[in-house]
């Protein structure tokens, strides 16, 4: 697998002047304020790749378009999660001499892994009366896609414009052999179409339900048979008429063509945004290089739509190198915390400027992005160190640890309501007593939460002992040092599963026979979670508020006993132990008690009005 190590761009539209960028085979996340060149850093790259198998101009920077320009990337072959350096070769679009047509690259090109935001208005633009998405599905984000699964090896685009030259081009006149021959491989090209568009479209669906919670929205597809008027002029009135529209139903509702009214920006946003996804994700060209590229794509989105989006990119496109790009800086800081894996590098464009000729031209200054915890070591050991500012940095750098290990859940207050990160002191407690209840011991955690006084307050205890001071901070360092090597390892995020909040209400039914079943009800104190490597909830305290029996139908057939609230009988400390010592209790009195294989299959939870299964 080939992945890109070195981007060089010289005399290309806003970078008059030489910047490379170095990513070792890395994806690349990049932030840049408008009119930074990060648009144009797209635009170099896009063009470097369409280049390899079309003719295109070099758009050199307008104040100086008397010197040449080049975009030069350098790839290598990527082998066990390293660039292997004797691999590495230079390719180069410029406006005198280019050497990228080459197969490699070619071939990443065809896969279209380019995609802008004035890609997604022509899916959902709300301005256009058209709705005919004929020509930007099949004609352009399909056009190189290969239906394998109908047993065909030319690509649908090829295809297409074949066919449309034996119907239209080719014959003289309707009688011909290519021209009947043409309408009859039309019938068949729809067929493969369809079969095709099935797929990506149950992968739509699949990515919508899974990662931005679309249970209710179904998206589909109306494909018109492909018809051919010939008009009354002859020859040159032929024309082919096709037509395919996007059809949603939401809640069972189809929506019709008003859907654009009705559907917010985010919404129409992610849809497009999980058509040109899914047409990737499906893609059967094998090809040493993949290469997806999403400029400002994310605009008009909320935090719950973008957030699913780098999901997707974590989990469906491990084999492509990937770059994301934004002018938004709070979602370029959440997208590190996302993304932060070795595989990641991030880099920030700003305006400078640059002198050419009597002309001060904006230019693009790059830097590349270092997280709180290297800014944190560098303020620390530097020659002239800044304790106040290494301090600061850690307390950031502990933040991100603990938003990007543990789960969610755990870091929100008794309202259910997530703790802003500033608030360190209050994240201890949240995270220790989650530990606590999960049974893990980190030391370092507790350890660290001594150093309380530095990390709050950094300026006034610089100014007492500046020696002392620098002590803490080494030993700040230290444990932070552990706990980025520790917390990944415990891969809290996935292992635990949140099933409801505090307070939250649980049935148990116990059946004695088909017509008497014991119907406990409880309410939890705390959280439940749900530990899926033990296979077991946490301790989560439970009161057992109600009790009765009902019959077959559900019907209550006694009256209910409500204990009082200081009753310790009625208390237990975990699901599980609330299952043991009912169902012990019931089998003194019921014999014949029916207990489920799975204990926890006799367990609902209340969500909304509905009892639900846990699972």
């Amino acid at each position: 697998m080939k992945k890109i190590t070195k981007i060089e761009l010289d005399n290309f539209k806003a970078y008059a002047k030489k910047q490379s960028i170095n990513i070792q085979g890395k994806n690349l996340l990049v932030y840049g304020e408008n009119g930074a060149g990060k648009s144009s850093l797209y635009k170099s790259i896009n063009s470097f790749f369409r280049n390899s198998f079309e003719d295109i101009n070099f758009e050199k920077n307008i104040y100086n378009e008397t010197e040449h320009g080049n975009v030069l990337i350098e790839f290598g072959n990527y082998v066990n999660d390293a660039i292997d350096e004797s691999s590495l070769e230079e390719y180069r679009f410029s406006s005198y001499v280019s050497n990228n047509k080459i197969k490699f690259i070619q071939e990443a090109s065809l896969i279209k892994g380019f995609l802008d935001y004035t890609d997604l208005l022509k899916i959902y633009l709300k301005s256009t009366t058209d709705d005919n998405l004929f020509s930007l599905i099949v004609e352009n984000l399909l056009k190189d896609f290969i239906p394998l699964v109908a047993g065909s090896t030319t690509s649908i685009g090829k295809s297409y414009n074949d066919i449309t030259n034996d119907i239209l081009k080719r014959p003289r006149t309707r009688r011909e052999r290519v021209h009947k021959n043409g309408i009859f491989r039309l019938t068949l090209f729809q067929t493969d179409l369809k079969g095709t568009l099935d797929r990506i479209f149950e992968k739509v669906n699949e990515l919508l339900s899974q990662y931005f919670g679309y249970d209710d929205l179904v998206l589909s597809y109306v494909l018109d048979p492909i018809t051919i008027s010939y008009g009354r002029f002859g020859k040159r009135s032929w024309k082919l008429h096709k037509n395919l529209e996007l059809v949603l139903e939401k809640n069972g509702v189809p929506l019709g063509a008003s859907y654009k009214e009705k559907l917010n920006e985010a919404r129409l946003s992610s849809i497009a945004i999980c058509i040109y996804l899914s047409s990737l994700i499906l893609y059967p060209r094998s090809s040493d290089l993949k290469l997806l590229y999403l400029d400002d794509i994310f605009v008009g989105l909320d935090s719950s739509n973008r957030l699913p989006i780098l999901e997707i990119i974590k989990n469906c496109f491990g084999d492509f190198q990937v770059f994301i790009s934004t002018y938004d800086k709070s979602f370029f800081n959440i997208a590190k915390l996302k993304l932060s894996t070795q595989n990641w590098t991030s880099a920030e464009f700003y305006i400078g400027h640059h002198k050419i000729g009597d002309k001060d031209i904006d230019l693009p200054i790059m830097t590349y992005s270092k997280s709180d915890y290297d800014k944190a070591r560098y303020h620390l050991y530097n020659s002239i160190p800044d304790y106040p500012a290494s301090a600061n940095y850690f307390r950031k750098s502990i933040e991100s640890l603990f938003i990007n290990n543990f789960p969610t859940f755990v870091l929100r207050d008794g309202e259910f309501i997530s703790v802003d990160s500033y608030r360190l002191s209050q994240i201890f407690k949240l995270v220790l007593n989650f530990l606590s209840n999960c049974g893990e011991l980190i030391t370092e955690i507790e350890e660290l939460r001594e150093y309380m006084y530095i990390l709050l307050h950094p300026l006034s205890h610089y100014q007492i002992d500046a020696t002392e001071y620098k002590t803490d901070l080494v030993n700040i360092d230290k444990l932070i040092q552990k706990l980025i090597v520790t917390l990944p390892s415990l891969n809290l995020k996935k292992r635990y599963r949140f099933i409801l909040e505090r307070n939250c209400r649980i049935k148990l039914v116990l059946y004695c026979n088909p017509r008497k079943k014991h119907v406990y009800m409880l309410k939890a104190d705390e959280d439940l979670i749900y530990d899926k490597q033990n296979k077991r909830f946490l301790n989560c305290k439970l009161f057992a508020y109600e009790m009765y029996n009902v019959d077959e139908n559900d019907i209550v057939t006694s009256t209910p006993f409500k204990p009082n609230r200081n009753s310790s009988q009625f208390f237990y400390n975990s699901i599980e132990h609330a299952y043991s010592q009912i169902s012990y209790y019931l089998m003194n009195e019921e014999p014949n008690l029916i207990s489920d294989v799975d204990y926890i299959q006799s367990f609902k939870v209340l969500k909304g009005e509905n009892w639900k299964k846990v699972f």
